[in-house]
């Protein structure tokens, strides 16, 4: 009963709210991948989703970032990486749904800079503050193709709840990739749905849970 009432609220929010491009990214164990091929042309919003098998059927479908900002277009001004289609803006961000309880142990992209650098900043929750705190910041050079820009390992994990690109003038990002395969994101263990997500994690496998207290 308490499975249908979630998915009753997260229907009639989806019925609400302004939604973006269902994501279609392929998935490598937690990982998501996106290398912008299967889009139609033109500005884009796109939703990630933690790559773990079924996850979606569990209400927790792409409720780890939205990317914003920038336009599927073909690879003309800017060499694809892989396929014929990038992701092109001056300012392409990925905003958390909920930066409280989710986050990615990582994050990469190839990037192709225009007449100007591109700088990536990176940010994450800070308990003690209550908010998104700035902990990453990398430029890369005008006039380059597809440089390697991201932070984090399996080895030596981020807590990244949103990043930003941006540039003076157009960029690209391509193969754009959150997480790692071996490596489960952070995801919300609200009181009311413990046993819920103790019974998905025992299904699935073992899923890290921030623990937090609440008021």
């Amino acid at each position: 009963f308490a499975v249908l009432l979630f998915r009753l609220g997260l229907t009639l929010a989806a019925a609400i709210l302004p939604t973006a491009v269902q994501a279609l990214q392929s998935a490598d164990g937690f990982a998501a991948h996106e290398d912008f091929e299967t889009y139609d042309l033109g500005p884009r919003s796109i939703d990630f989703c933690p790559g773990f098998p079924g996850f979606d059927n569990f209400g927790y479908d792409c409720q780890f970032g939205t990317l914003e900002g920038g336009s599927i277009a073909q690879s003309v001004n800017f060499p694809a990486a892989s396929g014929s289609q990038v992701y092109i803006g001056t300012t392409i961000s990925l905003f958390g749904a909920d930066a409280f309880n989710n986050s990615w142990p990582g994050m990469y992209a190839l990037v192709s800079s225009g007449s100007s650098p591109v700088t990536l900043t990176l940010f994450a929750y800070d308990d003690v503050l209550d908010t998104e705190v700035e902990f990453f910041s990398s430029t890369i050079a005008a006039n380059l193709s597809n440089q390697p820009m991201g932070a984090g390992t399996s080895e030596n994990q981020i807590s990244l709840t949103r990043f930003v690109f941006t540039s003076q003038a157009e960029f690209a990002i391509d193969d754009l990739q959150l997480g790692f395969a071996d490596v489960a994101s952070q995801i919300p263990e609200p009181a009311s749905w413990l046993m819920f997500v103790s019974g998905f994690g025992a299904a699935g496998g073992a899923l890290r849970m921030r623990q937090r207290q609440t008021a």
